[in-house]
């Protein structure tokens, strides 16, 4: 083993017992209700209700999570292929349920009526090559389309979607959207966080990038505020780093902070704290001093995805099956009031 790669491991232990010694006050979130024999990987949260898709097979859930405490499955829909994400949208009294049907090369999008608990399959739609990573907004879909770029679609007449925009990068990973813009981690091997304007759909262009540095891959994007949180595969194996960008100059992003963990993959924001999800944990970080993130509450769980929505986290968990934790110590601490699936990001997928 050559120097330099002593020293990257050296400072890699470093930086992984420095975080963990943060860890000493962890405890853990209450768990509030749970469902058990499903294992769910793809979770969206809307209006008192939970739909999810499995892991390793090709069917949608649809639970009433409108009491936490005990959450009841209404429903099962089998699907075309395996979904990498889901997203959901109200229109007037309907539901409407969009998923990547990634090998399939599909965007299937299911209308659902909560008074009748009925499930409608409106369209297959197949013009994307290997669709991934979902946002609605408005009358537009995002969509990641691997190996190609981002693409955006109108979805004003539902029935008709119509693709209108087209990002081209071959190298896009996963992205958020806030406000006019798109946030996207992009590399696999020297990444960055490129900011896309939107504000035109037919014609988007980038605006912003920061470059990250060299690392194995980016997990996941999420913005609050004027910051951009950004989890990425560190040298070592199993672990990851969470950089905070500080994106009020959208044309001049520059990281004001790290913190490292162990196998963590997706983020959601919670007013002044980050919930980061992976293979064994459940870990909430307070940015309430952007500059000095530190950890501060954890579940231990085998898991897939989480998301929040109001005062819950809710997780697919590989082995217990829905777990709802309860978030409101979060709250209690902060005075903050409840946000809704609409204002964050499966989970945030």
């Amino acid at each position: 083993m050559n120097f330099a790669k002593v020293l990257t491991l050296l400072i890699t232990v470093l930086l992984w017992a420095q975080s963990a010694g943060a860890d000493s006050g962890e405890q853990n979130l209450p768990l509030v209700g749970s469902y058990q024999g499903v294992c769910l990987y793809n979770i969206a949260v809307q209006d008192g209700y939970l739909f999810a898709t499995g892991r390793d097979d090709k069917t949608l859930y649809i639970f009433d999570v409108s009491n936490p405490a005990s959450p009841a499955l209404l429903a099962t829909e089998g699907l075309p292929g395996e979904a990498r994400d889901i997203q959901v949208s109200r229109k007037k009294t309907k539901l409407y349920i969009y998923l990547a049907i990634t090998r399939s090369g599909l965007l299937t999008i299911y209308e659902f009526n909560p008074e009748s608990v009925s499930l409608t399959n409106i369209l297959n739609y197949s013009q994307i090559d290997t669709p991934g990573d979902l946002s609605v907004r408005d009358s537009y879909i995002y969509v990641l389309d691997w190996g190609s770029g981002l693409r955006i679609i109108d979805i004003s007449d539902i029935s008709n979607p119509q693709e209108i925009g087209y990002y081209r990068d071959e190298q896009i990973g996963p992205f958020f959207i806030s406000g006019s813009y798109a946030f996207i981690g992009s590399g696999f091997v020297i990444a960055s966080l490129k900011i896309i304007d939107i504000s035109d759909p037919r014609n988007p262009s980038e605006v912003g990038c920061y470059e990250i540095g060299q690392m194995d891959g980016i997990h996941d994007v999420c913005v609050s505020d004027s910051y951009a949180f950004v989890l990425w595969d560190g040298p070592m194996l199993g672990d990851c780093c969470l950089s905070i960008i500080d994106v009020s100059d959208i044309l001049r992003p520059v990281q004001v902070s790290e913190l490292w963990f162990a196998y963590l993959y997706t983020l959601s924001t919670f007013d002044n704290y980050i919930l980061i999800f992976g293979d064994h944990d459940l870990q909430v970080v307070d940015i309430s001093d952007i500059a000095k993130p530190h950890k501060v509450r954890r579940y231990s769980v085998q898991g897939s995805h989480a998301v929040v929505s109001g005062y819950y986290a809710y997780v697919g968990s590989r082995h217990d099956g829905l777990l709802i934790l309860d978030c409101r110590e979060l709250c209690t601490a902060t005075n903050v009031q409840p946000i809704t699936w609409g204002q964050i990001k499966a989970l945030f997928r």
